[in-house]
């Protein structure tokens, strides 16, 4: 019954989303602070935007989660950290790099980056990282500065660094491309 649910919201939602072909989306149904869209692998996906605040350590620069929640369990969060809204167009990167095998380590720079997991019950059990080889772009649509009101757009690939077998974290390829993405919300000041 709870999936029939969700799959009865999701089509409401995006009833209200079209294609990237030049027609609007309607992303002001958000859950929380707002909304997104996109295609993952070609299949729609669509989220909550739980978060959107200005970066402390990066003036003028603001970050995003956008989460999708299913039986009161945060399942997937995509985060894009350390975006300009004055840049029209801009790349976005990984803040990973890899220092040997499947060893990870974090690069703390002023650069737009962003990260993808997959989790059962609020702990993360597959993670994506961004695939610098990609064209991973964030493009801002418009932003008042008055009111924090934003709309942007973003194509990004990721690929899998670690993987477990919970059935709950299953379905998602070793290589996510999110395309066509939509969003809209608020910074909160």
């Amino acid at each position: 019954m709870k999936k029939l649910l969700i799959l009865g919201m999701s089509v409401i939602t995006l009833a209200g989303c079209t294609p990237r072909d030049g027609t609007q989306y309607d992303l002001n149904k958000g859950l929380n602070s707002g909304a997104s869209y996109a295609l993952v692998n070609g299949r729609p996906y669509i989220s909550s935007i739980t978060n959107a605040g200005w970066e402390n350590n990066f003036p003028g620069k603001f970050g995003l989660s956008l989460s999708v929640y299913i039986d009161g369990f945060e399942r997937q969060e995509l985060t894009i950290v350390k975006i300009n809204p004055s840049v029209t167009n801009q790349r976005v990167y990984s803040n990973m790099i890899n220092i040997g095998g499947d060893k990870y380590q974090s690069l703390n720079t002023a650069l737009c980056n962003a990260m993808f997991f997959l989790s059962f019950y609020d702990e993360a059990e597959n993670t994506y990282y961004l695939q610098d080889s990609a064209r991973n772009i964030l493009n801002i649509e418009s932003y008042d500065k008055t009111t924090g009101a934003i709309k942007g757009s973003f194509d990004l690939t990721f690929f899998r660094v670690d993987r477990t077998t919970h059935p709950q974290t299953q379905g998602f390829g070793d290589t996510l491309h999110f395309t066509n993405g939509k969003f809209e919300t608020v910074i909160k000041q």
